[in-house]
């Protein structure tokens, strides 16, 4: 999506609205989504010679750096708990694969050729809940998160702990309408070096007394 004018103007008068701060987010979550989605199918369902799962977990650690930097401006809203499901496979040589197959507790089970081990392997996937917890922000009428761990929600006593129950996976969609790359690192440039104000609702005004030394390295969160 080419930026709209009013944000060129913006940029150049060193200025992020809330809006321009949303697509920014927007559109690099989007994009860590579906790098990490595309890294996955790699890893277990497509032939990789040629590195692609790699490729695709280093722009995704890229992507979510950008979006540590981003966040970085902004005040958490609450912390988000709920449970997640996560696919679990258990292989024949496994402790526990018998007990698994005779339970019937187990979503499908199939086998490959193991090259590794030179001969055929079977297995079982089950979903195993996990409880997960969020830092979570909420910017116009979107909300973006960043994994927690439970031991540090001590840091932040004056949030709410949300239980949203069950959270449904969500997957990167590349086709959405997206501020460029290119366009998100020079709102990113602006605040690594300290040089924007932020300019929320009724004209509110934030000079840039930030966390920015938070946004130092990337980090791999989703």
């Amino acid at each position: 999506m080419k930026p709209p004018k009013e944000y060129l103007k913006n940029l150049k008068h060193h200025t992020i609205t809330k809006q321009m701060l949303s697509d920014c987010l927007f559109s690099i979550n989007n994009r860590a989504l579906n790098s990490r989605d595309n890294e996955y199918k790699y890893t277990h369902y497509i032939p990789d010679p040629y590195g692609n799962a790699n490729k695709y977990r280093k722009k995704k650690q890229e992507y979510y750096g950008m979006k540590k930097v981003l966040l970085s401006v902004l005040e958490p809203s609450h912390i988000q708990k709920g449970e997640v499901l996560q696919r679990k496979r258990t292989y024949d040589y496994e402790e526990g694969y018998e007990d698994i197959l005779k339970s019937g507790n187990y979503v499908n089970n199939s086998g490959f050729y193991d090259p590794d081990r030179k001969e055929h392997v079977e297995f079982v996937v089950q979903m195993i809940p996990e409880t997960v917890y969020y830092l979570t922000y909420t910017l116009s009428n979107r909300t973006f998160r960043v994994p927690l761990e439970e031991s540090e929600i001590k840091q932040y006593p004056d949030l709410e702990v949300v239980d949203v129950g069950r959270i449904t996976p969500v997957y990167g969609d590349i086709t959405a309408d997206m501020l460029s790359v290119q366009f998100v690192e020079k709102i990113l440039l602006l605040i690594k070096n300290r040089n924007y104000t932020l300019i929320f609702e009724n004209n509110t005004e934030q000079e840039t007394e930030v966390k920015d030394e938070l946004a130092a390295e990337p980090v791999s969160v989703e």
